[in-house]
Protein backbone atom coordinates (compact mmCIF):
# COMPACT_ATOMS: atom_id res chain seq x y z
CA UNK A 1 0.00 0.00 0.00
CA UNK A 2 3.32 2.18 -0.10
CA UNK A 3 2.55 3.34 -3.46
CA UNK A 4 -1.17 4.39 -2.38
CA UNK A 5 -0.04 6.37 0.61
CA UNK A 6 2.33 8.11 -2.15
CA UNK A 7 0.13 8.73 -5.12
CA UNK A 8 -2.16 10.22 -2.05
CA UNK A 9 0.40 12.53 -0.63
CA UNK A 10 0.91 13.71 -4.02
CA UNK A 11 -2.15 14.76 -5.02
CA UNK A 12 -2.76 16.40 -1.96
CA UNK A 13 0.12 18.68 -2.40
CA UNK A 14 -0.10 19.38 -5.90
CA UNK A 15 -3.89 20.55 -4.75
CA UNK A 16 -2.66 22.71 -1.82
CA UNK A 17 -2.63 25.84 -3.32
CA UNK A 18 -6.18 25.40 -5.19
CA UNK A 19 -7.68 24.55 -2.17
CA UNK A 20 -6.33 27.39 -0.55
CA UNK A 21 -8.07 29.96 -2.66
CA UNK A 22 -11.35 28.71 -2.02
CA UNK A 23 -11.10 29.25 1.56
CA UNK A 24 -10.93 25.68 2.64
CA UNK A 25 -8.97 25.18 5.81
CA UNK A 26 -6.55 23.41 4.61
CA UNK A 27 -3.30 24.99 6.53
CA UNK A 28 -4.95 23.24 9.46
CA UNK A 29 -3.73 19.71 10.20
CA UNK A 30 -6.90 18.10 10.82
CA UNK A 31 -8.77 18.67 7.52
CA UNK A 32 -5.50 17.35 6.06
CA UNK A 33 -5.55 14.38 8.39
CA UNK A 34 -9.45 14.30 7.56
CA UNK A 35 -9.52 14.34 4.19
CA UNK A 36 -5.81 11.81 3.90
CA UNK A 37 -7.65 9.09 5.93
CA UNK A 38 -10.82 9.05 3.80
CA UNK A 39 -9.34 8.75 0.40
CA UNK A 40 -6.68 6.44 1.60
CA UNK A 41 -9.90 4.16 2.34
CA UNK A 42 -11.49 4.72 -1.25
CA UNK A 43 -8.32 4.01 -2.87
CA UNK A 44 -7.56 0.64 -0.66
CA UNK A 45 -10.77 -0.40 -1.86
CA UNK A 46 -10.18 -0.18 -5.24
CA UNK A 47 -6.22 -1.18 -5.09
CA UNK A 48 -4.64 -2.89 -8.24
CA UNK A 49 -1.52 -4.16 -8.74
CA UNK A 50 0.85 -1.80 -10.40
CA UNK A 51 1.12 -3.62 -13.29
CA UNK A 52 -2.69 -3.60 -14.11
CA UNK A 53 -3.65 0.10 -15.83
CA UNK A 54 -7.66 -0.14 -15.24
CA UNK A 55 -9.95 2.30 -16.75
CA UNK A 56 -11.86 4.99 -14.14
CA UNK A 57 -14.42 6.88 -13.93
CA UNK A 58 -14.77 9.40 -10.98
CA UNK A 59 -18.73 10.59 -10.99
CA UNK A 60 -18.17 14.08 -8.96
CA UNK A 61 -14.84 15.35 -9.52
CA UNK A 62 -14.68 18.09 -6.65
CA UNK A 63 -11.45 19.53 -5.63
CA UNK A 64 -9.51 16.36 -7.96
CA UNK A 65 -7.89 14.78 -4.84
CA UNK A 66 -9.13 11.45 -6.03
CA UNK A 67 -8.69 11.68 -9.39
CA UNK A 68 -5.18 12.82 -9.25
CA UNK A 69 -4.19 10.24 -7.00
CA UNK A 70 -5.68 7.79 -9.31
CA UNK A 71 -3.52 8.76 -12.44
CA UNK A 72 -0.37 8.81 -9.87
CA UNK A 73 -1.28 5.35 -9.59
CA UNK A 74 -0.92 4.84 -13.14
CA UNK A 75 -4.72 4.29 -13.66
CA UNK A 76 -6.86 6.20 -16.44
CA UNK A 77 -9.06 8.91 -15.46
CA UNK A 78 -11.88 10.30 -16.67
CA UNK A 79 -13.79 12.43 -14.54
CA UNK A 80 -17.36 14.26 -14.31
CA UNK A 81 -18.36 17.74 -12.76
CA UNK A 82 -21.61 19.96 -12.84
CA UNK A 83 -20.48 23.09 -14.80
CA UNK A 84 -21.99 25.26 -12.45
CA UNK A 85 -19.66 24.48 -9.76
CA UNK A 86 -17.77 27.98 -9.07
CA UNK A 87 -14.52 26.29 -8.94
CA UNK A 88 -14.61 24.53 -12.12
CA UNK A 89 -12.57 27.13 -13.91
CA UNK A 90 -9.79 27.31 -16.87
CA UNK A 91 -7.07 26.85 -14.52
CA UNK A 92 -8.37 24.79 -12.29
CA UNK A 93 -9.07 22.26 -15.42
CA UNK A 94 -5.47 23.04 -16.73
CA UNK A 95 -4.22 21.17 -13.43
CA UNK A 96 -6.10 17.68 -14.65
CA UNK A 97 -5.75 18.07 -18.22
CA UNK A 98 -1.77 18.68 -18.25
CA UNK A 99 -1.48 14.93 -16.25
CA UNK A 100 -3.71 13.49 -18.87
CA UNK A 101 -6.61 13.69 -17.14
CA UNK A 102 -10.32 13.87 -18.89
CA UNK A 103 -13.06 16.32 -17.33
CA UNK A 104 -16.57 15.49 -18.64
CA UNK A 105 -18.66 18.77 -17.35
CA UNK A 106 -22.11 17.10 -17.48
CA UNK A 107 -25.79 17.37 -15.37
CA UNK A 108 -25.89 14.31 -13.18
CA UNK A 109 -29.40 14.30 -13.49
CA UNK A 110 -29.21 13.67 -17.27
CA UNK A 111 -27.44 10.38 -16.74
CA UNK A 112 -23.96 9.40 -17.72
CA UNK A 113 -22.57 10.64 -20.82
CA UNK A 114 -20.59 7.05 -21.72
CA UNK A 115 -21.02 4.18 -23.47
CA UNK A 116 -21.95 0.76 -21.97
CA UNK A 117 -18.88 -1.35 -20.79
CA UNK A 118 -16.57 1.52 -20.48
CA UNK A 119 -15.08 1.39 -17.01
CA UNK A 120 -13.40 -1.37 -15.05
CA UNK A 121 -13.98 0.95 -12.00
CA UNK A 122 -16.52 4.24 -11.26
CA UNK A 123 -15.89 5.83 -8.10
CA UNK A 124 -19.17 7.77 -6.73
CA UNK A 125 -18.02 8.87 -3.61
CA UNK A 126 -19.76 11.26 -1.64
CA UNK A 127 -22.27 12.15 -4.51
CA UNK A 128 -25.28 10.08 -3.45
CA UNK A 129 -26.03 12.15 -0.39
CA UNK A 130 -26.54 15.22 -3.05
CA UNK A 131 -29.61 13.55 -4.98
CA UNK A 132 -32.85 13.74 -4.75
CA UNK A 133 -34.06 9.91 -3.93
CA UNK A 134 -35.90 9.70 -7.44
CA UNK A 135 -32.51 10.01 -9.28
CA UNK A 136 -30.74 7.43 -7.20
CA UNK A 137 -31.82 4.69 -8.89
CA UNK A 138 -31.71 6.70 -12.41
CA UNK A 139 -28.02 7.24 -11.57
CA UNK A 140 -27.20 3.90 -10.26
CA UNK A 141 -28.46 1.93 -13.11
CA UNK A 142 -26.52 4.09 -15.38
CA UNK A 143 -23.49 3.43 -13.22
CA UNK A 144 -24.01 -0.61 -13.92
CA UNK A 145 -24.54 0.17 -17.67
CA UNK A 146 -20.90 1.84 -17.84
CA UNK A 147 -18.75 -0.46 -15.96
CA UNK A 148 -17.77 -3.71 -17.55
CA UNK A 149 -18.75 -7.03 -16.51
CA UNK A 150 -17.69 -7.81 -13.30
CA UNK A 151 -16.32 -4.04 -13.03
CA UNK A 152 -16.12 -2.14 -9.50
CA UNK A 153 -18.46 0.17 -7.60
CA UNK A 154 -16.54 2.04 -4.96
CA UNK A 155 -19.29 4.19 -3.26
CA UNK A 156 -19.06 6.82 0.12
CA UNK A 157 -21.39 8.48 1.61
CA UNK A 158 -22.16 9.95 4.83
CA UNK A 159 -23.48 7.37 7.54
CA UNK A 160 -27.39 8.67 8.37
CA UNK A 161 -27.20 6.03 11.81
CA UNK A 162 -23.70 7.83 13.39
CA UNK A 163 -23.48 8.72 16.41
CA UNK A 164 -23.50 12.20 15.98
CA UNK A 165 -27.13 11.80 15.03
CA UNK A 166 -28.33 9.82 18.10
CA UNK A 167 -28.30 12.52 20.50
CA UNK A 168 -30.17 14.91 17.72
CA UNK A 169 -32.50 11.89 17.44
CA UNK A 170 -33.34 11.16 20.87
CA UNK A 171 -34.30 14.85 21.19
CA UNK A 172 -36.72 15.02 18.53
CA UNK A 173 -34.53 17.15 16.07
CA UNK A 174 -34.23 16.01 12.32
CA UNK A 175 -31.29 14.11 11.22
CA UNK A 176 -31.87 13.91 7.93
CA UNK A 177 -30.93 17.12 5.74
CA UNK A 178 -33.32 19.70 5.36
CA UNK A 179 -36.12 19.35 2.85
CA UNK A 180 -34.92 22.81 0.95
CA UNK A 181 -31.52 22.19 0.38
CA UNK A 182 -28.80 24.79 -0.42
CA UNK A 183 -27.74 25.20 -3.30
CA UNK A 184 -23.88 25.15 -5.25
CA UNK A 185 -24.87 26.61 -8.52
CA UNK A 186 -27.13 24.21 -9.94
CA UNK A 187 -25.84 21.49 -7.48
CA UNK A 188 -27.28 20.96 -3.96
CA UNK A 189 -26.31 20.09 -0.43
CA UNK A 190 -27.05 17.08 1.01
CA UNK A 191 -30.60 16.16 0.16
CA UNK A 192 -30.86 13.05 2.15
CA UNK A 193 -28.22 10.27 3.90
CA UNK A 194 -28.79 6.65 4.12
CA UNK A 195 -28.30 4.06 6.34
CA UNK A 196 -25.94 0.92 5.73
CA UNK A 197 -29.16 -1.19 5.25
CA UNK A 198 -30.80 1.07 2.83
CA UNK A 199 -27.67 1.14 0.90
CA UNK A 200 -27.37 -2.58 1.03
CA UNK A 201 -31.17 -3.39 -0.46
CA UNK A 202 -30.15 -0.46 -2.92
CA UNK A 203 -27.74 -1.75 -4.53
CA UNK A 204 -28.50 -5.41 -4.68
CA UNK A 205 -32.24 -4.28 -6.00
CA UNK A 206 -29.94 -2.86 -9.10
CA UNK A 207 -28.11 -5.49 -9.49
CA UNK A 208 -24.83 -5.25 -7.61
CA UNK A 209 -22.96 -7.75 -5.47
CA UNK A 210 -21.64 -6.05 -2.54
CA UNK A 211 -17.96 -7.44 -1.71
CA UNK A 212 -16.93 -5.21 0.78
CA UNK A 213 -19.15 -2.86 3.37
CA UNK A 214 -16.66 -0.82 6.30
CA UNK A 215 -17.45 2.50 7.95
CA UNK A 216 -14.70 4.76 9.04
CA UNK A 217 -14.41 8.00 11.49
CA UNK A 218 -14.42 11.49 10.27
CA UNK A 219 -15.08 14.51 12.47
CA UNK A 220 -17.74 16.73 10.56
CA UNK A 221 -17.22 20.38 10.28
CA UNK A 222 -20.69 20.76 11.31
CA UNK A 223 -21.43 24.84 11.60
CA UNK A 224 -24.75 23.47 13.55
CA UNK A 225 -22.45 22.74 16.56
CA UNK A 226 -20.09 23.84 18.79
CA UNK A 227 -16.29 22.67 18.42
CA UNK A 228 -16.99 21.57 22.35
CA UNK A 229 -19.71 19.30 21.07
CA UNK A 230 -18.29 18.05 18.20
CA UNK A 231 -15.04 17.08 19.92
CA UNK A 232 -17.24 14.76 22.61
CA UNK A 233 -18.89 13.62 19.69
CA UNK A 234 -15.88 12.23 18.49
CA UNK A 235 -14.25 11.36 21.27
CA UNK A 236 -17.14 9.17 22.45
CA UNK A 237 -17.70 8.04 18.39
CA UNK A 238 -13.58 6.80 18.70
CA UNK A 239 -14.59 4.84 21.66
CA UNK A 240 -17.77 3.32 20.40
CA UNK A 241 -16.08 2.20 17.14
CA UNK A 242 -14.09 -0.75 17.77
CA UNK A 243 -17.38 -2.11 18.84
CA UNK A 244 -20.11 -1.06 16.82
CA UNK A 245 -18.46 0.35 13.37
CA UNK A 246 -21.93 1.02 11.97
CA UNK A 247 -21.76 4.06 14.30
CA UNK A 248 -19.71 5.29 12.14
CA UNK A 249 -19.46 8.64 10.46
CA UNK A 250 -18.59 7.31 7.07
CA UNK A 251 -19.80 4.51 5.31
CA UNK A 252 -17.92 2.43 2.68
CA UNK A 253 -18.90 0.29 -0.02
CA UNK A 254 -17.26 -1.91 -3.06
CA UNK A 255 -19.67 -3.38 -5.16
CA UNK A 256 -19.19 -6.00 -8.81
CA UNK A 257 -21.05 -5.71 -11.64
CA UNK A 258 -21.99 -9.66 -12.14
Amino acid sequence: MRQVKEALNKAISLLYATLKTQGLPVDNRQFYKVWYDHYLRILQLAYCPSHITPTTLEIGLGYGILSLALKFRGYEVVATEHPSRKYVKEDFLNIFLKKDIKIVLHDLNEGLPFQNSSFDIIFFCDVIEHLYPWKVLLILNEIKRCLKKEGLLILSTPNLCRFSNIPRFLTGRRINPPLIPRKFGETFDHVREFSFKELKDILKGVGFKIEVLKFGLIPFFDLTQSERIKKINYFISKLLYPICPWYGDEIYIKGIKP
